[in-house]
């Protein structure tokens, strides 16, 4: 419950952060987010290359979307 709330507080404290400092925060932010898009993909292209591999990957879209109507 303290965890919860200490992240709670963290998140509350960025997002303000966000709102004053755009352009910083957006600085920091993209890097990290185009690097965790190309570890993704690089994975994908990995997974596509093993046996069934293919089907493996079409798996996991269809987990993502059925998690997205929940």
């Amino acid at each position: 419950m303290a965890d919860e709330k200490n992240r709670d507080e963290r998140v509350a404290k960025w997002a303000l952060y966000c709102r004053n400092n755009m352009k910083k925060a957006l600085a920091q932010t993209l890097p990290f987010i185009d690097d965790q898009l190309k570890i993704a993909n690089e994975f994908y292209k990995r997974l596509e290359k093993e046996e069934g591999g293919r089907e493996k990957i079409m798996q996991l879209r269809r987990l993502r979307w059925e998690s997205a109507d929940a």
